[in-house]
């Protein structure tokens, strides 16, 4: 004689059900706890809190202007700020008439030098081009951007440096990171002293 057995859906089952509920409700906690670090964090992987000594390497996405650019690192992608530079802002802002009122311009002559500086971060910086970057004591703007000294492969002198000493950026004090301001400020006043890049668009100095 044989018998048939009836195999039932486990899905069916309570005791199976409660137990997959339970999976799907740790998971989802699991998820919402990386995604509130993540905001916290400013969207950004944790390479920020290493040695601010050591460089890090990381991919260009894009250049958002002339001292800000988007970079791939850790599987996040995120803007960072190059330090101690200041570039013509391009978009209307209350930063972007500081600028103009400071240096004497109209808004469409600072939108101008603007483009002028990011074309040649541009220029320095092709998209998925690798960079090293570095930080200093202090590692996040008010804005939670990295503030990042950028570093062409195999290269020693900075690309803030390099943008301030063809004068294609103007130089700002960035304390508490001041781990190379000396150096910094000396390329801006050379460029400054020979009118190269942005000073020679700009009125002379009184």
């Amino acid at each position: 004689m044989t018998s048939s057995i009836s195999l039932a859906d486990p899905r069916q089952n309570p005791a199976y059900r409660k137990t997959l509920l339970g999976s799907l409700v740790v998971a989802a906690l699991i998820i919402i706890c990386s995604l509130v670090l993540r905001e916290c964090r400013g969207g950004l992987p944790l390479s920020y809190e290493r040695s601010s000594t050591e460089r890090q390497n990381a991919t260009v996405e894009r250049v958002i202007d002339g001292d800000t650019v988007i970079l791939a690192q850790g599987g996040a992608t995120a803007s960072y700020r190059l330090l101690a530079i200041d570039a013509p802002e391009i978009s209307s802002s209350k930063h972007a008439s500081r600028q103009a009122a400071r240096y004497k311009l109209t808004s469409s002559a600072l939108q101008s030098l603007g483009l002028r500086s990011k074309k040649r971060l541009q220029d320095i910086l092709p998209r998925r081009s690798e960079v090293a970057l570095a930080f200093d004591v202090k590692p996040l703007d008010k804005y939670k951007r990295p503030l990042v000294y950028l570093y062409l492969p195999g290269k020693e002198v900075s690309v803030n440096e390099l943008l301030l000493g063809e004068g294609n950026a103007w130089f700002f004090d960035p304390a508490p990171n001041n781990r190379f301001t000396l150096r910094l400020r000396e390329a801006s006043n050379r460029s400054k002293k020979r009118r190269q890049g942005l000073w020679q668009l700009l009125p002379p100095s009184p």
